[in-house]
């Protein structure tokens, strides 16, 4: 059928779709379990109505013909109802061991879900997987940064990447957005509009995945609120504007 077989519903599964298609020059439909034709019971219900409909028939490889509906045996319908009911439990318990890991790691302050930034790949595996440095990019991240801590505007710094080398993860030149993205990131940063203020980083990736700023202290990271970031930054003197 199709390589996602029973993760989506049946209207996100060409395969599905192309094999109900062809039904009519088909004697039935065969699929490895019963769960593989859909692990929700209306989506697997549905789809056996309509293979039934149309004077068809279905067919698992580990059980052989699903048999159609008879009034007069209740309990088939009732078994393969209730192979559906365990079939779509089973599915939601996956979703939910996956949903508890992702929050797991958010909460121990590790890359939990998305694409890695710029600069950063993959590491490890299960819930001890997290972001670590790529060395390919590290170099560019390494150039945005001092370019910006010289009051370089960004699109004169995607400039100077492009004429460098450096090459962004996708595109094929660099844009100011980009840039922006990255140095953000890397110095920190809270607030809006034209300026911004920036407080020297680099930061822990927990921080900047939280949407706040962070100040760097002696022994373990702060992640600190936006208001309290700017009463320390203005009281210690790490606070600077940046216009651009």
């Amino acid at each position: 059928m199709d390589d996602i077989t029973s993760k989506s519903d049946a209207i996100d599964r060409d395969g599905l779709t192309n094999a109900l298609e062809h039904l009519s020059s088909a004697d039935g439909l065969l699929v490895g379990k019963l769960d593989r034709l859909a692990r929700q019971l209306t989506v697997q219900e549905a789809i056996l109505a309509m293979i039934w409909r149309d004077g068809r028939r279905a067919f698992a490889a580990d059980q052989g013909e699903v048999l159609h509906d008879d009034p007069d045996d209740p309990m088939r319908t009732a078994m393969r109802q209730m192979q559906g009911v365990f079939a779509q439990l089973d599915r939601a318990m996956i979703v939910k061991r996956m949903r508890d890991g992702r929050r797991a790691k958010a909460r121990a302050g590790r890359h939990a879900v998305g694409q890695y930034r710029y600069g950063y790949e993959g590491s490890g595996k299960g819930r001890a997987r997290d972001a670590a440095t790529r060395v390919s990019e590290q170099a560019a991240v390494a150039r945005i940064v001092e370019l910006r801590a010289e009051g370089e505007s960004y699109r004169a710094i995607a400039a100077t990447l492009d004429a460098e080398g450096h090459r962004p993860r996708r595109a094929a030149t660099w844009s100011a957005m980009a840039v922006r993205s990255v140095a953000l990131r890397e110095l920190g940063w809270v607030g809006h509009g034209r300026g911004v203020w920036v407080a020297p980083g680099p930061f822990p990736v927990s921080a900047r995945r939280t949407g706040r700023a962070a100040l760097t202290a002696s022994g373990s990271p702060r992640v600190l609120p936006v208001a309290q970031l700017l009463v320390a930054a203005w009281v210690q003197g790490v606070g600077m504007f940046a216009p651009r």
